[in-house]
Order: structure tokens, then sequence, then C-alpha cells
């Protein structure tokens, strides 16, 4: 419950920030690529076993610090063996630096913004006699965005996926740990990866 209390509270001191819009909404397409790495019963170390990653997205700017993303990410992890996944996610982002990408600011904020997201998703991967397997996820992470030209944009960002499911492995909890909650012993999918975005709208006009 206090975690609860404290996830509301931050939604709403990010929303009071984000009420002085500026800008119009405008749509960013891109493609990023990375690496990629697992936790679970056969790997307990963060940044361990990396394999590549890649993938597209679609971002809205509803306002200039809130944002929605729509991604597809594709790719290998060691666990121990290698097999494939595919993932679909969909983002809320806060920008925290509200001038990226007004051309009409001096601040040279207007060129660069660190930003969180959180959201939903669903990961399908191999599993026993190549069949595929489906688990919700929720991923979260932070990320920075700093804009190469006026429609161009690259960011950098790393995000922890926590799946519903203990199977990612091929192991569904051999330890035999006691289930306290629906995440306790489930797996982790974890992406780092590099993006290259372009704009598609107007950012110069204003909105009331």
């Amino acid at each position: 419950m206090k975690r609860f209390r404290f996830f509301i509270s931050l939604f709403f001191v990010l929303t009071f920030l984000s009420l002085n819009v500026k800008a119009q909404p405008l749509v960013e397409i891109g493609i990023k690529g990375g690496e990629t790495f697992y936790l679970g019963d056969r790997n307990s170390t963060l940044f361990n076993k990396w394999q590549w990653a890649m993938g597209g997205y679609f971002r809205w700017n509803i306002t200039d610090r809130w944002a929605t993303k729509a991604q597809v990410g594709y790719g290998m992890i060691t666990s121990p063996m290698e097999q494939n996944y595919l993932d679909i996610a969909a983002h809320a982002e806060f920008n925290f630096f509200s001038d990226f990408g007004n051309w009409k600011s001096e601040k040279w904020t207007r060129y660069f913004t660190p930003y969180i997201l959180a959201g939903v998703g669903v990961s399908t991967y191999a599993v026993e006699n190549n069949r595929r397997k489906f688990a919700f996820n929720i991923p979260f992470g932070l990320g920075v965005k700093v804009k190469f030209a006026k429609i161009i944009n690259v960011g950098l960002e790393w995000t922890m996926h926590k799946l519903f499911e203990d199977s990612f492995d091929y192991l569904k909890n051999p330890y035999k740990y006691p289930k306290t909650s629906a995440f306790s012993g489930k797996d982790w999918l974890s992406m780092c990866t590099l993006s290259l975005g372009f704009d598609i709208g107007d950012r110069g006009k204003y909105c009331r």
C-alpha cells in the first residue's frame, strides 16, 4: 500500500510539473539497437551474458513533458543456450526538460533531456519442445534524448522488464522458493539500446 501511494503521489507531482504546455504534439519514429540480458535462475548478475537486441518505436509527444511510446524489440539471450525473444510494449515517458526540441527557446536544454518511463508489455520466447510462451511484463527505465538536428534525435535508454513468468531460462522455480506474490521468483529481461529517431510534425507552433 505504501508503494502504491508513492507512485500515485509521484504521478500527480509530475502531472503538475507538465501543466505549462507550450509545444504541439508531434510524432517521432525510429530504430534502435544494442545489448540485452536476462536475470533468473541461470544468471543472477546484472550486465552479464550480454547478447544483441534491435527494434523500432513510435513516439507521440502529448505535451512538452509527457509522451507515449509503442515499441517492438527483438533479441537473443543466453540461458545458458541461446534463444530469441520478441517484446511488444507501450510506455509512458516523462521528460525532465520541457524545452527539448523547442527551437524558439534560447535555453541549452532544447538540445537535451533525461526522462523516465514505465508501461506494460508482452514477450514471447521459446520453451520446451520448440513451443512459444507468452508472458506479460512491466517495463520501467530511464534514458536521455539528444537533438542533433531539427528533426533528428539520438537516444540512450536502459529498461528492466519484470516478467510474470519463470520459464524464460527453461527453468521454473527449481529451488522451490515460496511464492509470496505475483512477482516473486519471476524472471527479468533488460535492454540497453541506442536509438535514432526522426520527428514528423511542427515543433515551432504553440498550443495554449
